[in-house]
């Protein structure tokens, strides 16, 4: 997932099916609510497919949270209680309620977040962070 400002693009490593066709890629503009999917690899799910953009539902391939909206929740009283590795990242842990909040000790970004209630009930994960991302690279 690569997010700039209200554009996502959400990549999946294996085609994904949405209705009789097969997509990799998906471009959401939140601003505009709106999507569109490609199959960027070739192969016999994409079929001709390939490289063709097509108008996706934005209502299904939104995200249901952000690393933004992950940060902007974490209240004050927050407390460290640990370390760990996410994906080969070191993370602090911080918790707060009945939440767990991985973020990344170089970019300071949570990497994961986990909600309990008795158990784990919710779980958020983002990966392959990195900076220095342009519009570019969320347009098809």
């Amino acid at each position: 997932m690569i997010v700039f400002n209200d554009k996502v693009k959400k990549v999946y490593s294996s085609p994904q099916k949405r209705g009789s066709r097969f997509y990799t890629d998906f471009y959401l503009n939140n601003a505009a609510r709106t999507a569109i999917a490609v199959c960027a690899v070739g192969g016999v799910l994409c079929g001709t497919n390939v490289n063709k953009v097509e108008d996706a539902d934005y209502e299904s391939e939104k995200l249901s949270v952000t690393m933004k909206e992950v940060l902007e929740e974490i209240p004050p009283t927050a407390k460290v209680t640990g370390s760990a590795l996410v994906d080969n990242r070191k993370a602090t842990i911080i918790e707060y309620d009945n939440v767990k909040v991985y973020l990344d000790n170089f970019f300071g970004v949570p990497l994961k977040k986990e909600v309990f209630d008795g158990e784990l009930i919710e779980e958020h994960t983002f990966s392959r962070v990195s900076a220095g991302v342009k519009e570019t690279d969320v347009m098809v």
